[in-house]
């Protein structure tokens, strides 16, 4: 299928030829400068980073009360169900919410769903708060490439998204190596109780990304 595809690329001049290093250091300028996008950045990486330690985590307690493997499996799917939900909705939400509006709103819905993990143990009330998680994150997700898309340079948008994406992959993978420990260590309900506050620090987070969104667009108004 992909050989059947034809495009016609219009000739452009060659690019100037550059180094790995010099493209890195040329995005990790750009991030340093635009603390909004930094702070962005900060807050999916620690989202991503969250991911891994709950998902471990609320299998660990499923098996702890001896739920079958299938209902298990149910309840993960969740996540694909919020997952196509968010995706159907997000360009929706993005158009009625400001960047500064949607930060808090996901946030403050992010810590309610991983407190409501405290409280709710049963399969089908983790059921529907995996539901709920997963369209925040395509919210978030779309609107985050959306904001990347139209306001970095376009010259520089596959550098800054090279080095946001791995920042963003390399906490994914931090976060699966620490959920064994931690469960390992604190358990299920400590651990629950880390995400949840580090959350909380998400919120804060939030905070700071509204007041370097009114920054940014002072910036952008002279």
């Amino acid at each position: 299928m992909l050989f059947l595809i034809r495009i016609d690329v219009p000739q452009t001049a060659s690019p100037a030829h550059s180094t790995m290093g010099a493209d890195i250091q040329q995005a990790f300028r750009l991030l340093r400068d635009n603390k909004l996008f930094s702070v962005i950045v900060v807050l999916t990486a620690l989202n991503k980073f969250l991911h891994p330690i709950l998902y471990l985590t609320v299998i660990w307690r499923l098996k702890a009360q001896n739920t079958a493997f299938e209902i298990t499996g149910l309840v993960l799917s969740g996540l694909v169900a919020g997952g196509l939900i968010g995706s159907f909705i997000s360009r929706k939400v993005i158009n009625i919410l400001s960047l500064r509006q949607l930060v808090l709103f996901v946030n403050l819905a992010r810590v309610l769903v991983f407190f409501g993990f405290l409280v709710f143990t049963d399969p089908v009330s983790i059921f529907v708060l995996f539901v709920f998680k997963a369209i925040m994150g395509w919210i978030w997700n779309v609107s985050y490439n959306a904001f990347t898309l139209q306001e970095m340079p376009l010259k520089l948008a596959a550098r800054i998204s090279a080095v946001s994406g791995t920042l963003v992959k390399i906490s994914a993978g931090v976060g699966s190596l620490v959920a064994g420990y931690s469960l390992g260590f604190m358990r299920a309900e400590l651990t629950l109780v880390t995400l949840a506050v580090l959350t909380l620090f998400m919120l804060s987070g939030s905070f700071v990304c509204e007041k370097e969104y009114g920054k940014y667009h002072e910036q952008k108004a002279l």
